[in-house]
């Protein structure tokens, strides 16, 4: 312990304001040096141009392991750590062939070279674990330095403020104003403040009053330069559209802010004989619409009359369309019968007599569903009415029985009656020999969709398909399957041996029995008879015929 360390301070013109740089005669690595420059200073060393490299290499000793300065390689790019920002081109000073990452890819601090005979005041980069001076500074720079409202800049022994927009004086600590804002008539202003008032960045929101618009831009801002971005709008009183006397009606207005504008009021009325259609009073509105559109004049009418459908109407109008003491007569098509009043009359109160009445399509009865079959209506006016055509079809498997089409007639009833559909028959089918036989008939038997299953007794196999189907076309899905008696191997007898078979389903097929012996002088091993069983294996070994005669003794 009892390391000896020496401090310099440097400063350029003895100075009161600006960096102060500052080294400890002792090598550290680079961590620990920065940890030394953030303790006792600002932060390890950040160069910011030649003049500074020049004035560094000048004051500074020489030092046999040089100088760590604030610059390392943070996620494969070099930064200032006191910054953080990236080191860009036209501040590199590195050394020649530097950097070189030599040092198995772990050179990521910078050292810099002082009074060094070659590439002096320059840069390398080398292993932060090696051991160096470390070499920091002190700001003069602090938060309320030009008032918060500019950039502290330092260099060597002093520094200046960069005042923001809006800003200026030696600490940037005044305002640039602009002139106070009067509001004329019929307009309103909302100013936002937040520096003073009417000051840099006052903003000042112009509106007006209800039924007047401005003419230009609704926002002043004053400006860094103590202008306001636009002069004070005007405002103007809306305008609606010239309005056009009615034709048998009177019109009065009242325009208190120019012709046809906001607030302007006109009524209407009409001359005798004639009743108005509207409202009364219209008032020029602060959107610029009239409060309802002009009203007219019209004689006194009923409501104009529809032909009803399948319908004829004919009308006498003796003052106009569909005016007082107008008639109109009522009558239906062929197939259509009339609901309601055959005649209507107009009254003197404008209301009709009678609803208008309506022609109705004349109905058959309607259908009722039917198993299998489909039926396919067409119904111009309403379903089973006058008209209507219903066509008859049965899906795959059945048949129609009966006309395919009814149509209802202007008499109310159909052509025809309801028609049904049938199953297609298939070929009833035979039970084959030796075999069983299943069969399902959801729509009648040995119909379509009829099903039936085959097996085979024991002993014997179904040759054919298993399962027949009735198809649509009226034909079973496959033939008959048969069944034929399990084979066993053919019996190989052994020599001097003698076999006698009978063969009741077939040469060595199911219950096939084999009867065995041997010649005279041989004797029989294994089973004298074997028969043929349902699995097509004989029931024991094939016996053999074995010398019976005593052997000499040798």
């Amino acid at each position: 312990m009892g390391i000896l360390l020496f401090f310099t301070e440097l400063m350029l013109l003895e100075r009161i304001h600006g960096w102060t740089y500052h080294h400890v005669e002792e090598n550290m690595p680079w961590n620990n040096a920065r940890s030394f420059c953030q303790k006792k200073y600002t932060d390890m060393v950040a160069i910011q141009n030649a003049e500074e490299i020049e004035y560094l290499n000048e004051h500074l000793p020489h030092a046999q392991h040089y100088y760590w300065i604030g610059i390392r390689k943070v996620d494969g790019i070099w930064t200032w750590v006191g910054t953080n920002k990236p080191l860009n081109k036209e501040a590199e000073n590195w050394a020649a062939g530097e950097p070189n990452n030599s040092d198995d890819g772990k050179e990521d601090c910078v050292e810099m070279y002082i009074k060094r005979d070659i590439d002096t005041g320059m840069w390398n980069d080398i292993n932060c674990d090696k051991k160096k001076r470390p070499l920091c500074y002190e700001a003069s720079c602090i938060p309320t330095s030009c008032s918060g409202h500019g950039e502290c800049v330092e260099t060597i022994g002093y520094y200046m403020c960069a005042c923001n927009d809006g800003y200026y004086g030696p600490e940037c600590e005044n305002v640039v104003r602009c002139r106070s804002l009067e509001i004329p008539r019929q307009r309103i202003m909302n100013c936002s403040h937040p520096i003073g008032n009417f000051s840099y960045n006052s903003t000042c929101d112009i509106s007006c009053d209800e039924g007047f618009e401005l003419r230009t831009t609704d926002k002043l801002e004053c400006g860094a330069t103590g202008e306001w971005s636009v002069p004070i709008p005007n405002c103007e009183a809306i305008k609606c559209e010239r309005l056009e006397v009615p034709n048998q009606g009177i019109m009065a207005c009242s325009h208190p802010h120019g012709f046809s504008s906001y607030n302007s009021t006109c009524d209407f009325s009409c001359v005798e004989g004639f009743e108005l259609h509207g409202t009364d009073r219209l008032e020029c509105g602060a959107s610029g619409e009239w409060s309802a559109p002009i009203p007219n004049c019209e004689a006194v009418k009923c409501g104009s009359l529809e032909i009803p459908g399948q319908g004829f109407m004919a009308c006498s109008n003796p003052i106009g369309d569909f005016s007082y003491n107008s008639t109109c007569d009522f009558s239906c098509a062929e197939g259509f019968e009339l609901r309601g009043s055959d005649r209507l009359e107009c009254g003197a109160s404008g209301e009709w007599s009678a609803p208008i009445p309506n022609c109705e399509a004349i109905l058959c009865g309607k259908l009722e569903k039917q198993d299998q079959i489909i039926v396919t209506c067409s119904n111009p006016i309403a379903p089973f009415s006058y008209n209507s055509i219903c066509d008859f079809s049965c899906p795959g498997g059945f048949a129609l029985s009966g006309s395919n089409r009814i149509k209802c007639e202007a008499t109310g009833q159909w052509t025809a009656s309801m028609l049904t559909c049938k199953a297609i028959p298939c070929n009833i089918l035979e039970v084959p020999e030796q075999a069983n036989m299943k069969c399902s008939h959801p729509a009648g038997d040995f119909t379509y969709s009829s099903t039936c299953y085959f097996s085979c007794a024991e002993g014997f196999i179904l040759k054919g398909s298993k399962k027949l189907e009735c198809g649509a076309t009226g034909q079973w899905s496959a033939h008959t399957p048969t069944c034929e008696a399990v084979k066993c191997d053919v019996p190989k007898i052994s020599r001097n041996g003698n076999m006698n078979c009978s063969h009741p389903m077939g040469n060595f097929s199911y219950n096939s029995t084999c009867n065995f012996d041997c010649v005279e002088g041989f004797s029989l091993n294994g089973s004298v008879s074997l028969q043929c069983e349902g699995s097509g294996t004989w029931s024991g070994p094939i016996p053999t015929c074995e010398d019976s005669a005593p052997r000499p003794v040798r």
